[in-house]
């Protein structure tokens, strides 16, 4: 490095140094002692030089991040990195990617609850951040660091809202056909709402009695992994009813022979149970299917498997309802005598 690049500037008390390296510029205060402050700016110097990692705009990074975001992710969860990498250069105006540590994060998440955010929230937008960190030391742009450091905000587990069997049947005595189909998909099948409207005629075994759950050229399931579902005895005759006149290709139409708009269908869905003075939503239904489940005694790790999740720890929210199978395992218990 020349030394034209680089000079020292006392500011009061402390001897500052200002100099650019491969075209980023540093600067910062060093020591009092100007012997020190030039040992220092000497040994800062060295690991700059020996150091693999190059400087890295923030600015430009975080442009070609949320680029790769919008080609490999989906829209929901790229509109979410990019609202948290706003929420972040509202926290804080940085020039390099390496200025961001796990003890800056920390500081961003206490900044996060100031400003009022849920731990739900929170940590999405925590998470979001991390991810785009651990993207950088993959493509070893940065250092690698311990974001593990930066913890979670616990948050408690709700109760699950699901419908009894005496409200699926009020439900379904008040639907059509396509509804019925609908309700049954998700509470029978345990499917989510994208599941449902972009499931396909090809995707029903009728042989095997199994709904797959694959990806299509325009749509992936959320975990990016293909399962698949035993029919249900109800589900079962409904879809045969159907299949006898199947010209469509999405088992779910619009008049149009389309599929749904999930938002349009949603919304629809809110007015039917609101009209029969019941609650929650199309992911109700879900919950429906693996809250029956499990109040039948049936094991997390199965309820798991069946709905596609990728760690049973999400499954775990539905362990208050396996009463009958904590029973039968305290039945188990030896007799003392």
């Amino acid at each position: 490095m020349k030394k034209k690049d680089a000079y020292l500037e006392k500011r009061g008390n402390v001897y500052w140094c200002d100099f650019t390296y491969k075209g980023t510029r540093h600067r910062e205060g060093l020591h009092s002692n100007k012997t020190i402050a030039l040992e220092r700016l000497k040994l800062w110097k060295h690991e700059l030089k020996n150091s693999k990692y190059t400087p890295t705009d923030w600015n430009g990074f975080k442009e070609k991040y949320l680029e790769y975001c919008k080609t490999n992710k989906k829209e929901k969860t790229f509109l979410r990195d990019e609202l948290s990498i706003r929420y972040f250069d509202e926290f804080t105006k940085i020039k390099d990617l390496h200025e961001i540590t796990p003890e800056m994060l920390n500081l961003f998440k206490h900044y996060l609850i100031k400003q009022g955010k849920k731990a739900n929230n929170l940590n999405r937008i925590i998470s979001s951040i991390k991810a785009m960190l651990r993207k950088a030391e993959d493509d070893d742009i940065i250092e690698s660091h311990k974001w593990s450091k930066v913890k979670k905000l616990p948050v408690a587990k709700g109760k699950i809202d699901f419908y009894t069997s005496e409200e699926l049947k009020i439900l379904l005595e008040n639907i059509n056909d396509t509804w019925k189909l609908i309700v049954l998909l998700g509470a029978r099948a345990g499917l989510r709402r994208g599941e449902i409207f972009n499931l396909q005629w090809s995707d029903i075994d009728f042989n095997r009695n199994l709904i797959s759950i694959v990806q299509k050229n325009d749509w992936s399931p959320k975990t990016y992994q293909s399962r698949y579902v035993p029919i249900s005895e109800d589900l079962l005759i409904l879809l045969k009813k159907y299949a006898d006149n199947k010209k469509e290709e999405y088992i779910i139409k619009n008049k149009s022979g389309h599929k749904f708009d999930l938002d349009v269908a949603t919304a629809y869905f809110i007015k039917i149970i609101k009209k029969l003075n019941l609650r929650g939503s199309l992911h109700t239904l879900r919950h429906t299917f693996a809250s029956h489940l499990a109040q039948a005694g049936e094991s997390l790790y199965t309820i798991s498997k069946l709905l596609g999740h990728t760690s049973i720890q999400t499954t775990e929210i539905y362990a208050h309802l396996c009463q009958n199978t904590y029973q039968t395992a305290i039945n188990k218990l030896p007799e003392i005598k």
